[in-house]
Formats: C-alpha cells, sequence, structure tokens
C-alpha cells in the first residue's frame, strides 16, 4: 500500500510540475492578450505601441571587437494588454530576432532573442525602455552575450516608432 501511495505523490508531482511549467505560462498569457483586447475595446484612450519601430544600438564589431559599430533594426510590434511581441531584423549584419516584451505604466522590458539559435546563448538578451509621453519614441538599455567578445555586452538603445 506504501509503495502504491509513494508512486500516486510521484506521478501527481510530476503532472503538476508540467502544468505549472508548460501549461499555466501560455494559458496565462491568452488570458492577458484577451483580457487587454477587451480593455483596448472598453477603452480605445489607452495607449497603442503596436507598429513598425527602428531600433538604433551600438555593437562591437565582429571584425574588430575592440571597435563599437552602430547598428539599426526594425522591429514590428504587437501589442495586446500588458504583453508586447515582435520580430525585427538588424540591417548591417542581418539577423532575425523575436521579442516578449511586456507593457508596466511608461515602462517596456524583457527578452529577445536571435531566431533559429535555440540552446545557444548566443544573441539572448534583455531590453528595458520608458516611452515618452507622446508615444512616438522609446529610450533605455539593452544587455546581452555576444559570442564576438565572449562576454555579457550593454548599450543605450533608441527606438523610434516609423
Amino acid at each position: 500500500m506504501e509503495d502504491g501511495s509513494v508512486l500516486i505523490g510521484f506521478l501527481l508531482g510530476v503532472l503538476g510540475g508540467l502544468i505549472a511549467n508548460y501549461l499555466s505560462p501560455p494559458f496565462a498569457k491568452i488570458v492577458s492578450q484577451s483580457l487587454g483586447f477587451l480593455v483596448n475595446l472598453v477603452n480605445p484612450e489607452r495607449f497603442d505601441l503596436a507598429g513598425v519601430w527602428q531600433q538604433t544600438f551600438d555593437e562591437p564589431d565582429p571584425a574588430k571587437p575592440s571597435v563599437r559599430r552602430t547598428e539599426t533594426e526594425r522591429v514590428q510590434l504587437s501589442h495586446i494588454g500588458s504583453v508586447l511581441t515582435g520580430v525585427g531584423k538588424t540591417t548591417v549584419q542581418p539577423r532575425d530576432f523575436s521579442c516578449d516584451l511586456r507593457v508596466s505604466h511608461s515602462m517596456v522590458f524583457g527578452a529577445y532573442k536571435k531566431v533559429g539559435r535555440q540552446g545557444s546563448l548566443t544573441g539572448q538578451g534583455m531590453v528595458q525602455l520608458i516611452v515618452n509621453a507622446s508615444r512616438t519614441e522609446m529610450i533605455g538599455c539593452a544587455t546581452w552575450y555576444d559570442q564576438d567578445t565572449d562576454k555579457i555586452e550593454s548599450a543605450s538603445v533608441k527606438w523610434l516608432r516609423v
């Protein structure tokens, strides 16, 4: 009888872990997006950051990592509720990125990663931005692991609505 209780406890623990780690986050995101959509319908004055943005930042030059170069990225954002998601492409050295951001008052923060680089630290980073009053500009900082320098890099970033 005791062996059966241990097995049931183990299986319930595994099931609880699966629900908490794999089912809850997508469900929470769907609920948040649905509620955000309803809030935007009821309160159309609430600001919307959806659209095309141009991000500018400095990063190490792959040919000479001790020298920084300016990189520009065009990002297409979708904004539903407090969730901002998007995809972008850099212009100097073409790379595709995706971002999963959150909005809290006039602050935007979250993670971004290089598309197609699953399981790699390269191209993964975080960004934190302040949105200006007219919702046409966001400024802040980004931090990421750079394979060219083999260290964590950081840069000031500026996003302009296109």
